[in-house]
């Protein structure tokens, strides 16, 4: 009988397997994702609660994936995806629930059964081919039972099938070319990417709703980090520590009294030193020393007790506190950048970025005073940046990135608009961007009105030959319909570009008349 189980179990999985690489063949392959994502993730989802059966169920993490999937139907993003996957693998570790203690090493367990996936398939086959002898007469029933229930109805579609064929001509003849229908789309549709895919798919799902076992060895991702040694001279590694933290906040006191004198006061910049130069470039450096101190203050922090005074963590909290201005000093150069030209997607993450880092500071100061593990700050750390993506990915980075550049566009003076407005970057950035473009269309400034109709236009007429139930947002298709042009736009001098512009408000009424069913009842 624990044979059977164990062979059902096996069923179980390989149907789960297949109907999942099935679904996402279906909704995701060659798919511009949307709706359909949704879809396959409530479907996986679904399928990983039926496969744990009696096993732990973390409401928890169900409700937050529920938002996340509520989310991709408004609209999909990279937190969003990323957000998604995290939970999921949350779910999966939960199959380590009896075998392993704490939440760290059952998702860290589940991402390395994703890891081996491709040595499951070994596992299976090894399964399918063990001891078949022991469990000869409960297939074979098993076998026999399924004909019993399959086989009449097969036969009796068999026959009507031939009846109905001989009756109906055009029945007849779809059902004669049925199976060269089959082989001709298996030829044109099945290619070598579609095959990875499925193998890709089946190979994850597989090592989903049957991940391998967890070891019984700890792995070493999950030991705790102790303390370095105490060393033999105590008095070394106190000034090494000493000479470590002096020389960085002197080093950083002369780089915020820089930014002080010309980031804030607004000095004359040197000869030498143009506004670019000194605004924008370096920023990426500035935030790796950053996230580069951080490393540097848990290394000295891991010392053994006696080797961390008073005078130590003085010197650390000196040295977050500069890194708190640095990050404040790197914030007002990103908004002299964007007032100098224009904000972007790009630097809304960047500053997402500073705030995080802001937080992982703030968290090395908790684990300074209180003298917490090194697990304790990972652990934080990592949920200080779960929690930071669930939360942006119900943001409109992109309305709100087009509605800001929009509003500083109409506050530029006239003779610059044509070189401070970029009607590109906001086609490029998605449906829920052109609100803000049909705006600047329907303007009375030239030239930019103008080529924002034509932009909008454009992007119009790309996004229609992507229509797709599977692609399907509800944001953005609020978006297109509050972009559809008006019969009678604002007064706009009759450029070719604007032309285009009403010209597509006269195809798109038309295209609707057509799909309704008047449009298509009327001769």
């Amino acid at each position: 009988m624990n044979r059977w189980m164990e062979w059902r179990g096996l069923v179980v999985a390989m149907i789960a397997t297949s109907g999942l690489t099935a679904l996402a063949d279906f909704l995701l392959w060659n798919h511009r994702p949307g709706l359909s994502w949704a879809i396959f993730v409530t479907a996986l989802a679904a399928t990983l609660w039926l496969v744990q059966g009696c096993r732990r169920r973390p409401w928890i993490a169900w409700t937050l994936l529920a938002g996340a999937v509520a989310q991709s139907v408004m609209q999909i993003g990279l937190a969003n995806v990323i957000v998604e996957i995290v939970l999921i693998l949350f779910l999966v570790s939960e199959w380590y629930g009896p075998e392993l203690q704490g939440r760290w090493s059952r998702w860290t367990e589940a991402v390395w059964a994703l890891v081996k996936a491709p040595f499951r398939w070994v596992w299976l086959l090894a399964e399918l081919l063990r001891d078949p002898l022991d469990t000869a007469g409960v297939i074979t029933q098993r076998l026999w039972h399924a004909t019993m229930i399959f086989a009449p109805a097969l036969v009796v579609t068999v026959v009507f099938a031939l009846l109905l064929g001989s009756g109906n001509a055009i029945y007849g003849q779809w059902m004669g070319h049925l199976p060269e229908r089959f082989f001709d789309w298996l030829w044109s549709q099945v290619s070598f990417g579609r095959l990875l895919f499925w193998a890709t798919m089946a190979t994850l799902f597989l090592a989903m709703v049957r991940p391998a076992r967890a070891s019984k060895k700890p792995r070493p991702w999950v030991f705790e980090p102790g303390r370095f040694p105490e060393p033999s001279k105590m008095w070394v590694a106190r000034w090494r520590g000493y000479a470590v933290l002096l020389a960085v906040n002197l080093l950083y006191l002369g780089a915020n009294g820089i930014d002080a004198i010309y980031l804030w006061e607004q000095a004359v910049l040197p000869p030498d030193v143009t506004l670019s130069e000194y605004v924008h470039q370096g920023v990426a450096s500035l935030i790796a020393s950053t996230v580069i101190a951080g490393v540097v203050l848990i290394l000295i922090h891991q010392q053994a007790d006696a080797a961390v005074t008073r005078w130590t963590r003085a010197l650390s909290y000196a040295w977050i506190a500069q890194n708190g201005l640095l990050l404040i000093g790197v914030l007002r150069r990103l908004r002299l950048y964007v007032e100098s030209y224009q904000l972007s997607e790009a630097r809304v993450n960047v500053a997402l970025f500073l705030v995080l880092v802001a937080c992982g500071f703030a968290l090395l100061a908790v684990y300074l005073q209180r003298r917490h593990s090194f697990t304790w700050l990972l652990t934080r750390g990592v949920a200080a940046v779960l929690i930071l993506f669930y939360v942006v990915q119900f943001f409109d980075t992109a309305q709100w990135v087009a509605a800001y550049n929009v509003s500083a566009w109409r506050n530029h003076p006239r003779s610059d608009r044509y070189l401070a407005f970029d009607v590109e970057y906001l086609r490029e950035l998605g449906p829920t961007a052109w609100p803000s473009l049909k705006q600047v269309a329907e303007s009375d400034y030239q030239p930019d009105a103008s080529r924002a109709a034509k932009a909008l236009h454009e992007a119009l007429v790309y996004d229609q030959t992507l229509d797709n139930w599977r692609s399907w947002q509800w944001r953005a298709a609020k978006a297109i319909r509050e972009c559809q042009p008006t019969s009678k736009p604002p007064a706009v001098p009759q450029t070719d570009a604007t032309r285009v512009y009403e010209d597509s408000a006269t195809a798109n009424e038309e295209k609707l008349s057509a799909s309704s069913p008047e449009g298509r009842a009327a001769p």
